[in-house]
């Protein structure tokens, strides 16, 4: 499982998320975020973030930029509504997650639902 250290979030969301909307990106750690399908389409967002790995969790695969490697794009086909048990993926997310981490510490990953449902904030 992963753990992170605690951090001053409103520090940390207003060095690193200063010009990014509220309602596309949450940032979870320093190199995890949560952010809108929308988010993990658009280009410029990705790169003035520093993502490098998409995690989507959607019904059909988002046209995710190619800036991001195709080696680096987890997609779990899943209907993203309240009776989807996303929690059956979270083994492999957070291995892909960690993995993304461990390999360089540079690394970013944007996980990206449809929509923000509560229990993807624990995949």
């Amino acid at each position: 499982m992963l753990s992170f250290p605690q951090q001053k979030w409103q520090v940390v969301r207003t060095n690193i998320l200063k010009n990014v909307p509220r309602s596309e990106v949450d940032l979870i750690t320093d190199r995890l975020y949560l952010g809108s399908w929308v988010a993990a389409g658009n280009k410029e967002l990705l790169a003035e973030l520093g993502i490098t790995h998409v995690v989507s969790m959607l019904e059909i695969e988002p046209r995710i930029p190619d800036i991001i490697d195709k080696t680096n794009k987890l997609h779990i086909q899943i209907n993203d509504t309240p009776d989807s048990n996303i929690l059956r993926h979270l083994e492999e997310t957070t291995n892909f997650i960690k993995s993304a981490m461990e390999v360089d510490e540079n690394n970013k990953v944007l996980v990206s639902p449809r929509f923000t449902v509560d229990e993807e904030r624990f995949v």
